[in-house]
């Protein structure tokens, strides 16, 4: 006689099932707000505030920015990228860049339609 038993309902199950929610939030939380600051540096730096000021207001390191602003000076090769229909992370490996730069371009052409 074959025994039976539900997995979804142990405990060791139901305890690793809730840690790993809780950090696949946590990491998502995280994404978005690193995507919602190079969003923001963007907008900035296009309107020329000073890096400090940038890092004041976001509360980030002037060394991200500068990094951020670095890697948005290959936008242009990013937007053709994205309208030959390449992968982010093909584009982020190709250019050596940030993926969550590329979703954030990728985003902001959906937005201009």
């Amino acid at each position: 006689m074959p025994i039976t038993y539900d997995v979804e309902t142990d405990c060791l199950y139901l305890q690793g099932f809730k840690k790993g929610f809780e950090q696949g939030f946590k990491l998502g939380l995280e994404q978005g707000r690193l995507k919602f600051s190079i969003l923001a540096i963007r907008n900035m730096l296009q309107k020329d505030f000073k890096l400090a000021l940038i890092s004041e207001i976001l509360n980030v390191e002037e060394k991200f920015i500068a990094q951020t602003q670095l890697e948005l000076k290959q936008e242009k090769s990013i937007h053709q990228r994205l309208k030959k229909r390449q992968q982010v992370k093909t584009i982020a490996k190709a250019l050596n860049i940030s993926p969550l730069l590329v979703q954030v371009i990728k985003e902001i052409n959906k937005k201009k339609g």
